[in-house]
């Protein structure tokens, strides 16, 4: 591997004590080094935030931080459209998520409510695609009927916002898009990939009135939950798609990221030339391997893998040696 070009980058997770959290992650090979410890509810697989940063597994780049990449490498990691945009800002952030308990009600501000509050663009809408499931877990996804900003106030108020949410039944291999704005959680006996823009503003709204160790509830936060809801939420907030292997199913579309699912058991070719973007992968399940100019990259479930736009200008190709089910992000600009 030349030490002067960018090659695909395999990433070190970042582990996360919450206390919905579980010990699920070590299922997944890429997080074998998971802690011992009972309550892991979130692994960082791909983060460019400066304070929690993932740091690169492979190559002659091992052990730099993803930020500190994108402000060295600039357009060449994460493409000229994307770098125009969001400058030294990683855009996207990939995230396991282990709910062995249910997280807090909450909603997160699109990019107009956090630049209001925060001065910076950079809102949260997100896309959960479920690992594994309990019997009877659930999500929640908007509200179940329509509801009015002082309806919902007084419902939050009086400790009964639960009545009105609209929960989901969930199962492994589904998908749900939950845009920024809009009220969600996610119940227990459930983990799953999480695809989002690079934002960790969450407003929590209501948590169960659970404390933690030393009898305290966790903060809530009301009123910016107030002023960055959407009351409307889509009959249907299941991303629908059918299992075709080796070709690339789109899950989302949308100004935040565009996501696809893609099961291989060959080798599939991937062109994004003149896209100006970098190309992400999340494997959820089996092995894989990234194959450009003769170098080969391998990855395995939970591994998040970044493919620089100096390769994405050119042709590549994701294979197998058995198996592999992986989520693609990218961005559209």
């Amino acid at each position: 591997m030349q030490t002067n070009k960018l090659y695909p980058l395999v990433f070190k997770p970042i582990y996360k004590e919450k206390i919905w959290g579980g010990n699920n992650f070590k299922q997944f090979p890429g997080m074998a080094d998971a802690p011992d410890k009972k309550k892991l509810g979130e692994a960082w697989l791909m983060s460019g935030l400066n304070d929690n940063p993932t740091y690169v597994a492979n190559g002659f780049l091992k052990n730099n931080p993803l930020n500190e990449l994108v402000e060295i490498y600039m357009d060449d990691i994460v493409g000229e459209k994307v770098y125009t945009r969001f400058e030294n800002h990683f855009p996207v952030l990939l995230k396991f998520i282990d709910a062995t308990d249910k997280l807090s009600i909450q909603v997160h501000p699109d990019d107009e409510m956090a630049e209001k509050l925060y001065g910076y663009p950079n809102g949260k809408t997100e896309m959960w695609y479920i690992l594994n499931a309990d019997k009877d877990s659930w999500i929640i996804n908007g509200f179940n009927r329509d509801v009015s900003k002082e309806e919902c106030i007084e419902f939050i108020k009086n400790d009964k916002i639960e009545e009105i949410l609209n929960y989901i039944k969930v199962e492994k291999d589904e998908a749900y898009l939950i845009p920024a704005g809009r009220i969600h959680a996610a119940g227990k006996g459930i983990v799953f990939a999480e695809v989002q823009q690079a934002s960790d503003y969450t407003f929590r709204i209501y948590d169960w009135n659970r404390t933690d160790e030393k009898n305290n509830k966790r903060k809530l936060h009301i009123n910016e939950a107030i002023l960055s809801m959407n009351l409307k939420t889509p009959l249907n907030t299941k991303i629908n798609y059918n299992i075709n292997t080796n070709t690339t199913l789109p899950l989302v579309k949308s100004q935040a990221f565009y996501s696809n699912l893609i099961v291989l058991n060959k080798a599939v070719k991937r062109d994004f030339s003149g896209m100006g973007t970098f190309v992400a992968y999340l494997c959820l399940e089996g092995s894989a391997n990234i194959c450009y100019d003769n170098i080969k990259v391998d990855f395995i479930s939970g591994n998040a893998v970044l493919v620089p736009a100096e390769i994405t200008e050119n042709e590549f190709f994701i294979s197998t040696d058995k198996t592999a089910k992986l989520i693609e992000i990218y961005l559209n600009i």
